[in-house]
Formats: C-alpha cells, structure tokens, sequence
C-alpha cells in the first residue's frame, strides 16, 4: 500500500535527516512495467539537496541507470522530476535516487518488472 504523508517544511540550506520518497508513479499511476521498460516515472523526493539541473540527479534501478527526462520542479520542499523506465528482467528492483554531490544521503523504493512476454 501506499502512503501519503503531509509534511510541513522550513526553508532550510541543507537537508535535515534522510532522503525520502514521496512519490513515485508511472503515467497509469503504478510502479510497474513490462520488461522492455521504456516508460515515463514521476518521482517526488524531499529532504535532498536542492537540484539546479537533471545532470545533478542519479537514478538507478538495480545497478542500471535510468535517463533523467525533465526536472520539473527543484525547491526546499521538494524535487520532482521525469525518468525513463530501463529495461529489467521480471521481478522487483530497488530504485536508488541520489545527488550527484551527496551519493550517500539516497532515497530508494521498490519498482516492479511485470513478465508481458508471449509464450512462443
């Protein structure tokens, strides 16, 4: 299940406590895809450094790095930002979301790899 909570936030130079994700969905609303990947994800994390451009963000889901499409908004109180889904093998990942100047403070949520392929 998710969860939603509603923080109150002050506007601060550097993070307080670890990074977290708030949200994180695919245009359909879920965190799943085929095994092509090759689908848009909208993540929301809070408590990270503040993001000046896509090129200071690292996804990765396993150990394979996603293509950061579009920051959309980068502020104390939030940065959310477009990816693009990899490629995987069926089963569930650990997405890891960090800065590129601060890798140890990442924020992680789990993403699923759904088997579409046609029994031949």
């Amino acid at each position: 299940a998710m969860q939603y909570h509603d923080f109150a936030f002050s506007v601060i130079a550097a993070p307080v406590g670890a990074a977290v994700v708030k949200q994180a969905y695919t245009d359909d609303l879920t965190r799943s895809s085929g095994l092509s990947g090759g689908v848009r994800l909208t993540i929301v994390v809070s408590n990270f450094p503040l993001v000046y451009s896509k090129a200071s963000l690292t996804v990765k889901f396993g150990d394979t790095s996603a293509k950061v499409l579009r920051l959309l908004e980068g502020s104390s109180s939030g940065t959310r930002f477009t990816v693009l889904v990899p490629p995987s093998s069926p089963g569930v990942v650990d997405v890891t979301v960090a800065h590129a100047s601060d890798a140890s403070n990442a924020a992680t949520f789990e993403f699923t790899y759904i088997d579409d392929r046609i029994p031949q």
